[in-house]
């Protein structure tokens, strides 16, 4: 689900470089560029919720990185105003490698809390996070 998330937030933000798993992955031009935006699937226990109506919980993390601080807050809280309390999302099919992934209906997404920074990298590049839990059909 996390590259049909890309292709949504791509939809969104068509200006935007926007990586899957930056961490697992270099960086197309080998580089890391100093304005991007990254997602990374995350844990969660399946149990949070038991009583809870909505089957197939999905965590992921936002990271937006800036060398402009102002404009990397700005856009860590777009993308929060753009997913947070969302309902019926349909996030597109992709074809990864040749892999396809089927376009998912999201029921319901939320963020876990408010964006966070946190902090400078060691290029003066600042980054804020923001974690979201979705429940998909």
């Amino acid at each position: 689900m996390i590259y049909n998330l890309r292709s949504y937030l791509l939809s969104l933000y068509p200006t935007e470089k926007i990586y899957v798993n930056v961490r697992d992955n270099t960086f197309p031009d080998t580089s890391i560029p100093d304005r991007y935006i990254s997602l990374y699937e995350t844990g969660g226990n399946i149990n949070d919720y038991p009583n809870d109506n909505l089957k197939n919980p999905y965590d992921f993390q936002v990271i937006v990185q800036d060398i402009d601080s102002p404009k990397s807050r700005k856009l860590i809280y777009q993308i929060f105003d753009s997913l947070d309390k969302n309902f019926s999302i349909t996030l597109p099919a992709v074809n990864v490698a040749g892999d396809v992934f089927a376009s998912k209906i999201i029921k319901q997404m939320s963020a876990n809390a408010i964006p966070v920074c946190l902090g400078y990298d060691t290029e003066g590049r600042c980054q804020w996070s923001c974690n979201f839990r979705a429940y998909f059909e």
